[in-house]
């Protein structure tokens, strides 16, 4: 990313205050050229704990920014932003669930992207997902890119993809963290230490995300090669498999998809 471009965010809660921290520990921008807004920190209470430049309104905001995220809530939309019109050359990205490109393009203008990343951008595993508006440039398709993919991975998809990933990309760390813990617990029932617990079952999930990531093992491949026969896996999976595991993971993944979609009709 050769231009250096200032970033302003309208909201900032855990989602963006991550995305910002891992551009920022990359090095593409610094502090002072960042500026936010958000209502919970309008008495200036965080002015102390940032080097980011604390505005007093969201049209502040856009007044002085080149690209403009935007970290609010979907139920606030469009009332966070009412009034407010952004340049044609202005980059406008949202990480809001379910509120379509062409609603925000009507309320506020510019070139409008949609990004939903995941938390894990704060250690650089970042899994996240992008559509673009039909007016969006080269240039700015790319800076954005550039700017989300510091974080981790990011995929292009289409806009109605964009809602799936929010199921198993967006909200995924929290169902992949109540597993862990899930495995955690099984430990500790057995007799083991806690910390112990948690040390392998952490190892367990990170080594086989990557031994896939990795190699072009399958799921199915990795499983034989884990099941002796008559071994402890199989006396495992005798349990797992004919259970309703699988089906509980898809209805969970299923629920927060059908959510994203609701938050974005009740902005139409």
């Amino acid at each position: 990313m050769n231009k250096k471009y200032k970033l302003g965010f309208c909201g900032f809660g855990k989602m963006a205050s991550a995305i910002l921290n891992s551009i920022v520990s990359a090095g593409l921008i610094l502090p002072d050229e960042v500026c936010f807004f958000s209502p919970r920190y309008a008495d200036g209470s965080l002015s102390n704990e940032t080097d980011f430049n604390l505005v007093k309104s969201n049209a502040e905001v856009f007044a002085n920014s080149d690209i403009v995220f935007l970290g609010f809530k979907p139920q606030n939309f469009p009332d966070a932003i009412e009034g407010i019109k952004a340049h044609d050359e202005q980059l406008v990205v949202s990480i809001m669930a379910g509120v379509k490109i062409a609603d925000i393009e009507a309320q506020v203008g510019g070139q409008v992207v949609r990004v939903m990343p995941n938390i894990c951008c704060l250690v650089g595993h970042l899994a996240g997902a992008i559509t673009f508006g039909h007016n969006v440039s080269v240039m700015g398709a790319l800076a954005v890119r550039n700017l989300i993919g510091i974080g981790g991975v990011v995929v292009e998809v289409s806009e109605d993809e964009l809602e799936e990933a929010t199921g198993i990309s967006g909200s995924g760390p929290a169902f992949v963290a109540y597993l862990v813990e899930s495995f955690i617990q099984a430990g500790i029932a057995a007799g083991m230490d806690r910390e112990i617990a948690k040390s392998l079952t952490l190892k367990t999930f990170a080594g086989t995300a990557e031994l896939l990531m990795k190699t072009d093992i399958t799921t199915g491949q990795l499983i034989d090669m884990v099941s002796s026969p008559n071994g402890t896996t199989v006396a495992g999976r005798s349990v797992l498999e004919p259970s309703d595991v699988r089906e509980t993971l898809k209805q969970t993944i299923a629920k927060a998809i059908q959510r994203s979609k609701e938050l974005g009709q009740r902005n139409c």
